[in-house]
């Protein structure tokens, strides 16, 4: 598993460039304040979105069903290591709860 870049300091939108197997793509994230909920994107280097408009819950592969061939090989997944139930709040990503990128090798075992 591989950290995957969060929001700093609570600014509601932001990207972030991460390499997630052996390619590089853009992170982008946006907080959705009337809802009170997180939304995750990524695009290729190019800028080209692959996905867009992911709701982050917790303990759920927010590349589920993306069937683009430039998506990563493994899983972006929200886990919180205390085990909490929570939905992530705006400053709850990479510190209550951290998203992690896991290979297709860690997958499979």
């Amino acid at each position: 598993m591989q950290p995957v870049p969060t929001p700093t300091d609570g600014y509601p939108h932001q990207t972030a460039q991460a390499q997630l197997g052996d390619a590089f793509f853009t992170v982008v994230w946006r907080w959705n304040a009337r809802d009170g909920v997180w939304y995750f994107g990524l695009s290729d280097v190019d800028g080209s979105p692959i996905v867009s408009g992911v709701r982050v819950v917790l303990n759920a592969d927010l590349l589920r069903g993306v069937s683009d061939s430039r998506r990563p090989p493994g899983a972006i997944a929200v886990v919180d290591p205390a085990s909490r139930t929570a939905e992530p709040g705006l400053n709850d990503l990479g510190t209550r709860v951290k998203v992690v990128y896991i290979p297709p090798e860690e997958l499979s075992a």
